[in-house]
């Protein structure tokens, strides 16, 4: 049952997704610029920013691994619903 309005939701989750894998290449991109700086914080001896660095290319790394688990879940959501087709609203279903 492939309407066009299932398709076109289909297709948003499928930009969704995109986008996601976008945001989070770019929050890696992020990481690996604050990593090659981390050298020269360690010549500084800054122990504060030090740690504060590790913790933020830790959390990007994170994010970036969770909005790229989420994309693929996405993707697999809009293939089964152009596949299927939405789901009921409980209500109809009951009736």
């Amino acid at each position: 049952m492939n309407t066009p309005r299932n398709l076109a939701s289909a297709e948003a989750l499928k930009g969704f997704a995109e986008r996601s894998k976008t945001a989070a290449h770019k929050l890696e991109g992020r990481a690996d610029k604050q990593e090659a700086h981390l050298p020269d914080l360690e010549r500084q001896g800054n122990a504060k920013a030090i740690n504060r660095v590790k913790c933020d290319i830790n959390a990007d790394r994170n994010n970036a691994q969770r909005m790229y688990r989420n994309a693929e879940a996405t993707e697999a959501r809009a293939k089964e619903l152009a596949r299927t087709g939405p789901e009921q609203p409980r209500k109809e279903a009951l009736k």
